[in-house]
């Protein structure tokens, strides 16, 4: 049974490193993921939200960043859903996990590994 975790997950790695970042939907390319802008028609206290969020997870833009806020423990390894894409990994921090949800404590980070084999932060 552990070989055949071990394949799976070295599989979902490899797969997960193959995956491209999504293109931008622009009037030329409507098909491409759309990218979606919180100061547009939303309101005011949910992008005073989004800002502190930005501020709060600024440092995990570098892995360290995170597992020093305490995101340490691996939820997930790499997931692929082609031809959608991938999830990434998922590191969560237990101290947050509590069954609420709380904009300014996160339970998870979510990471895309890079080819260069180091990991993009990539959402919450």
């Amino acid at each position: 049974m552990r070989k055949v975790l071990a394949a799976f997950v070295v599989l979902a790695v490899a797969a997960c490193e193959s995956v491209a970042e999504p293109e931008v939907a622009t009037r030329d390319s409507p098909s491409a993921v759309p990218v979606l802008n919180a100061s547009q028609n939303t309101p005011a206290a949910v992008n005073q939200q989004l800002a502190a969020l930005r501020r709060l997870t600024a440092p995990f833009h570098n892995f360290q960043g995170s597992q020093d806020a305490g995101y340490t423990v691996l939820a997930t390894g790499c997931r692929e859903n082609q031809p959608i894409g991938a999830m990434g990994f998922h590191y969560i921090n237990l101290a947050y996990v509590d069954g609420t949800v709380t904009p300014l404590e996160p339970e998870l980070v979510i990471y895309e590994p890079r080819k260069n084999g180091q990991l993009r932060f990539v959402g919450v």
